[in-house]
């Protein structure tokens, strides 16, 4: 088994399991997803936390891009060098 098929599988399991939460009809109406999740203190933390992963996707994207222009740009041995 591949990583890309392993990966696939994990995303595809993620995000259908979510979507209970973005269709709470699926429970008959009976999960008030959005009275716990838009009001109060959770508003608040899933601002810090779209703020926080943001930032943490930037930096971790910025680390790749350098990575990927290090690895471009090392010195290659020499084809003729014995």
């Amino acid at each position: 088994m591949s990583n890309k098929l392993v990966f696939c599988l994990m995303a595809t399991v993620i995000i259908f399991s979510l979507n209970y939460l973005v269709y709470p009809t699926a429970f008959g109406g009976t999960l008030p997803v959005d009275s716990v999740t838009a009001t109060g203190a959770m508003a608040d933390a899933f601002i810090v936390l779209s703020i926080a992963g943001a930032v943490i996707i930037g930096l971790l994207m910025t680390l790749y891009l350098l990575a990927v222009r290090n690895f471009k740009n090392r010195p290659r041995p020499s084809e003729h060098a014995a």
